[in-house]
């Protein structure tokens, strides 16, 4: 379970962020909704164990998070927590299939090959595999990222605005891959994003504010 508690982060611009509590249990969705500049971003970046906060507790599958060494966490990142990214992050030299694969290398993870062209059949991606990745769609690229995502089989899936550069039909297939692919693999599933076609998909759900 994911247990998010008393969390405040400051910004050297004395811009400061105090987060709602926020429990997530194995196999759940939950939706962080609000507008821009609230700290949508930031919260993902704290719950990816990227940020640490000034002041707040955070319990990772009952492991005390801020008590890692840097070893751990960059263990922790590696296995056990995958990142949709707003903007995906992909090298423009290799090819999609590369791409995929790339976060994989470095997670101790089975059966990436078999899981990652399963989801990209399941995605309309898998004639496009051997294509360079500047081919791709700004949407065919965010599925492809939401694939390589799941192929680490992490216990938790972190996903930045995923359906921002989709249609209404690939948003919905994206979230129920999404949400079918981490209830399979027993992960935690939080979407960050302001898409309002998301707030009548998901019933669990924090807004967040200024």
């Amino acid at each position: 379970m994911i247990l998010l508690k008393d969390t405040v982060f400051k910004y050297q611009n004395s811009q400061n962020f105090n987060f709602p509590d926020i429990s997530v249990s194995p196999k759940e969705t939950l939706l962080i909704h609000g507008k821009s500049g609230v700290g949508k971003t930031t919260l993902l970046n704290i719950l990816g164990l990227l940020n640490k906060p000034e002041t707040g507790t955070y319990q990772f599958f009952g492991t005390d998070a801020y008590g890692l060494s840097d070893y751990d966490l960059q263990a922790y990142r590696a296995n056990d927590i995958s990142m949709v990214f707003q903007r995906t992050h992909f090298i423009k030299s290799l090819s999609v299939w590369d791409n995929i694969l790339l976060g994989s290398y470095f997670s101790n993870k089975k059966n990436t090959f078999d899981l990652a062209n399963t989801y990209l059949e399941e995605l309309g991606l898998i004639t496009l595999k051997n294509k360079a990745f500047t081919t791709l769609s700004g949407g065919e690229q965010q599925r492809a990222a939401i694939v390589r995502a799941l192929i680490k089989q992490p216990k938790l899936v972190l996903a930045d605005e995923p359906t921002s550069a989709l249609d209404d039909d690939n948003t919905l297939k994206v979230l129920n891959l999404l949400r079918s692919k981490c209830n399979d693999q027993g992960a935690a599933l939080i979407i960050v994003s302001h898409d309002e076609r998301l707030k009548s998909q998901v019933s669990n759900q924090i807004s967040l504010s200024k």
